[in-house]
């Protein structure tokens, strides 16, 4: 205590350390600068004498948030948005897509999208378009599953890989675009770029793969994008390179499989959704006329030649095979989902080429669908970060009076249905025990999903839908927690937490010009799928009961949130202007969008998901689906007041 009463003594008398210290360098107002010399004695809450006065971004008003559109002679809208920045993000985005094959070979927008920025009248390859673009700093963008980020293509010439350097390779090409990207990211990381003895193989296709085996744990945060190289082998000319963005459950605990056909490639710059088409680059600002004239040649006079067709039916082979081969079923279920929904109708065709259909591909076949869908009536121009003026003016110059490679015919057949939601069960009995691509085995598990018919993005009920979706919420049972995880959802609190077999169980909603469809993804083991499937009809069938305003209210924080969040970004900016001027002709800008989130109120929640429980259900299941309830049934359990399945009897065990 005596020495507790002298410490503070020598502090009120300014002795010791600290009135040595204040000694020593002054009171702290008055210190001067480390630098020394030109404002010894001027406080860091005062400014500078003879600096210009900062001025600083503000909002002022809606002015600077409003999307300009302008309609050219021929039908085509030209869609713009300004934006601070030395880039900008332009594409072409068309209605078209898997919807509108019904009088078609289905598949063909999956061999465009395979064919996107192939040769044109004006580039004789791909890399001459890498080149164009390069001289603006340019990249390109290919989004075509939920896990595939950018895909790199270009098929087999010649049958080889090289995974060590040898004498005898062809000659190496230099990284392009995107593909440098691979030293930096991996470098920081700590990760050794060079993998251990690839495993090869030949897939039924006849491709190549490559498989590389790393020594340390590689996250899926380092895979987003064409950024797997190997180490000091360049790519050659004979080869191809597939790089993808994967989940989670595709990352073993210790070793990452990472399948990679090796060579040279070219971008694929597009995106394609069953309704939308989107063709988009990002470059410098000053390259606008240079990037609208090369989208205007990629998307209205691609050559298709013969080599490039063949090559693209390798393509779709693989990517078929991957489909099938991949850890994570839920793009396979969501194809299955849409079939059970949709039955031979509009967005319930197939989004992927099937295999027979394959071989029938060809030059004729495409330009037929081309002439009736890549008209500009169905065409958007958008841009962000660019002058709406200047936009306008090389829309005109490039897309306007411009005959196509197929022809300047009208349109004849194309198809103006609206979708008509059937519901159903698709199955697909599969042996799921060997599906890990590493040495660490997966457990063998049977996955459900089931679906309801929702609304339209055009409708006034689809803010309310958005916002039950991300009530429910969910994810996976290794699932990182934290603000914004969706840790406090009804999945997750009402399933996951207290059914620790379950090992995923995940909303959707999928929404479209004409209709939508809410979902749940649940995987448990194959003993247990008649449990699984009781508790996510229970969930569906609560979803009308009561709402908690906490929880309504922290649905509604986080969807406002990942909104705005995720338009902080270019392109995220450029697909909304786009997505909403094509299907609208118009579009609603993010403060209205929170108001309408804002506004949802639990009676809006209760009545929107009534009127969701009186549909017929669409189901689709794979893996051992021994004990998965009939169809039937899943649809009594939705009608019923608690949703439990009709109790099953049996003579024999």
């Amino acid at each position: 205590m005596a020495a507790v009463v002298l410490a503070a003594a020598r502090l009120l008398r300014g002795s010791g350390s600290w009135g040595r210290s204040r000694l020593r360098f002054g009171d702290p107002a008055y210190r001067r600068f480390s630098s020394g010399g030109a404002y010894p004695n001027i406080p860091l809450s005062s400014p500078l004498p003879g600096v210009p006065k900062p001025v600083f971004a503000t909002v002022d008003g809606q002015e600077k948030f409003e999307t300009k559109i302008t309609t050219l002679d021929n039908g085509l809208r030209v869609a713009s948005q300004n934006k601070f920045g030395q880039f900008c993000t332009v594409g072409i985005l068309i209605n078209s897509g898997s919807r509108y094959e019904a009088k078609y070979l289905s598949g063909i927008a999956h061999f465009l999208e395979k064919l996107a920025f192939s040769s044109t009248d004006r580039f004789d390859s791909k890399d001459e378009i890498l080149l164009a673009l390069e001289k603006h700093g340019g990249i390109c963008d290919c989004q075509t599953s939920r896990y595939a980020a950018f895909t790199y293509r270009l098929l087999l010439r010649q049958r080889r890989c090289c995974p060590q350097p040898c004498s005898q390779s062809p000659e190496p090409l230099p990284w392009r675009g995107c593909g440098a990207e691979w030293s930096s990211s991996c470098g920081q990381a700590g990760l050794s770029p060079v993998p251990t003895q690839p495993t090869h193989s030949q897939l039924p296709s006849g491709l190549l793969t490559a498989v590389p085996s790393l020594q340390r744990p590689w996250g899926p945060s380092l895979l987003q994008g064409p950024r797997l190289s190997w180490g000091r082998c360049a790519p050659t000319r004979g080869s191809v390179l597939i790089g993808a963005r994967v989940s989670p459950s595709e990352v073993t605990r210790c070793t990452c499989h990472v399948t990679a056909l090796l060579s040279h490639v070219g971008p694929a710059p597009l995106s394609k959704a069953r309704d939308t088409t989107m063709y988009a680059v990002s470059a410098d600002s000053k390259g606008l006329d240079t990037v609208v004239g090369l989208l205007a040649d990629v998307v209205l006079h691609p050559r298709l030649t013969d080599e490039e067709i063949e090559m693209t039916r390798m393509a779709v082979q693989f990517e078929l095979e991957d489909l099938n081969m991949r850890p994570d079923p839920e793009p396979l279920l969501t194809e299955m989902l849409h079939e059970a929904a949709y039955r031979e109708n509009t967005v319930g065709l197939h989004r992927f080429c099937p295999a027979e259909n394959i071989g029938k591909m060809d030059r004729e076949v495409l330009h037929s669908y081309l002439r009736n869908y890549y008209t500009p009536d169905r065409m958007v121009l958008a841009g962000v970060g660019v002058e709406h003026a200047q936009l306008v003016e090389c829309a005109r110059k490039y897309l306007l009076g411009t005959c196509p490679a197929w022809g300047a015919g009208a349109p004849v057949h194309v198809d103006r249905s609206v979708a008509q939601y059937t519901g159903g069960i698709v199955k697909l009995e599969r042996d799921m025990s060997n599906v890990s691509l590493g040495p660490t085995p997966f457990p063998e598990l049977t996955h459900i999903m089931i679906g309801l018919e929702s609304c339209s993005f055009l409708e006034g009920d689809f803010i309310p839908f958005a916002v039950l979706n991300m009530m429910m919420g969910g994810g996976g049972s290794f699932s990182a927690g934290g603000p914004g995880k969706g840790m406090f959802t009804r999945l997750y609190l009402n399933v996951l937490n207290r059914h620790h077999w379950m090992y995923n169980a995940t909303s959707y909603h999928h929404s479209y010009e004409d209709t939508g469809l809410l979902c749940i993804h649940a995987s448990a083991d194959p003993r247990q799928v008649r449990e699984m499937v009781e508790i996510i009809t229970r969930e569906f069938v609560l979803m009308a009961g009561t709402v908690d305003v906490v929880e309504l209210e922290r649905a509604k924080t986080q969807l406002t949130s990942m909104l705005m969040m995720n338009l902080e970004a270019r392109p995220v900016i450029f697909e909304d202007v786009g997505r909403q001027v094509l299907a609208t002709r118009s579009r609603k800008l993010p403060h209205e969008l929170c108001t309408l989130i804002r506004n949802v109120k639990p009676e809006d929640i209760k009545r929107v998901a009534s009127k969701m429980l009186r549909g017929k259900p669409a189901v689709a299941a794979l893996g051992d689906l021994s004990e998965l309830p009939a169809y039937e049934h899943v649809q009594t359990a939705l009608a019923s007041r608690d949703g439990r399945l009709p109790r099953a009897y049996r003579l024999f065990r």
